[in-house]
């Protein structure tokens, strides 16, 4: 159960750094707006 919630928590990482990212850009278009 353990390996598989450390699988989930792999395939979320890359997720979460894109998010992290799309929303650095977004913030970054409106400040130049």
């Amino acid at each position: 159960m353990e390996v598989e919630l450390q699988e989930v928590l792999n395939d979320l990482e890359p997720l979460k750094r894109s998010l992290s990212v799309s929303s650095h850009y977004a913030s970054i278009s409106k400040l130049k707006e």
